[in-house]
């Protein structure tokens, strides 16, 4: 016995593949092409990507990756950190998906030191930088609190456990 999915996938004049056609060649080839120009779309939003922001000195002894609500208080660490003579700076990822790869993960690997700063217990950005990027970020600052994010609290955390 064979099963196959159904879907809401169309062709290119709207047509439902229905689940009586789902399995047949003709749908099959017609699915194939429709991911094909999904994926081409993809590529396309990314060649229009802003690149990520960097925030802070070129020359770095450590690197913040963050990205959306921590921005601001990473910011404000970086610019207390650097007051203290430390050499920090910022990464702030614009785009979850598509991923931008090709310009993030040279800047991952030109850093020092990486340390990301999230606002969820499970690192689900460094999971996600890994898994499109195969760098691994050695250090995590995890708030899941409720409360909101302190840039003492990043200070902090870099001064013990990072630099």
């Amino acid at each position: 016995m064979m099963y196959v999915a159904s879907s809401d996938e169309h062709d290119e004049d709207s047509t439902l593949i229905s689940d009586i056609r789902a399995g047949l060649p003709d749908a099959i080839e017609i699915r194939k092409k429709m991911v094909e120009k999904r994926a081409k779309k993809l590529e396309l939003v990314k060649s229009r990507y802003k690149p990520p922001v960097m925030y802070g000195p070129e020359d770095d002894d450590l690197t913040i990756v963050g990205w959306g609500s921590t921005r601001g208080a990473i910011e404000e660490a970086v610019d207390r950190l650097n007051s203290e003579g430390k050499k920090v700076n910022a990464l702030f990822i614009r785009y979850i998906y598509p991923f931008d790869t090709e310009r993030i993960l040279p800047i991952l690997e030109n850093a020092n030191k990486v340390a990301i700063v999230e606002q969820n217990y499970s690192g689900q950005m460094r999971r996600h930088i890994r898994a499109e990027t195969g760098f691994h970020i050695e250090h995590a600052f995890l708030k899941y609190d409720g409360t909101y994010l302190k840039p003492i609290e990043i200070v902090e955390f870099v001064k013990t456990e990072v630099l």
